[in-house]
């Protein structure tokens, strides 16, 4: 699996937290979801392309994919 994009919820902080950190170090490209824009810049300083989402709201998720 090396080299993939790779979408992680909760990836501000936690298991999604530690995934983008061991993911990033395996080489992939990494897609972290949070709910709060607040987040973003940690993200992206990790290398990480922040989204705004919660994934158990459809319509959040619907709103991440038409922003993509």
């Amino acid at each position: 699996m090396q080299g993939r994009t790779v979408l992680v919820t909760g990836a501000a902080s936690g298991i999604g937290g530690a995934g983008v950190t061991r993911l990033r170090a395996d080489g992939h490209d990494v897609v972290g979801s949070i709910r709060s824009p607040e987040g973003a810049p940690v993200l992206r300083v990790r290398g990480v392309v922040p989204v705004i989402m919660d994934a158990l709201d459809a319509a959040s998720v619907e709103r991440a994919l038409q922003d993509a």
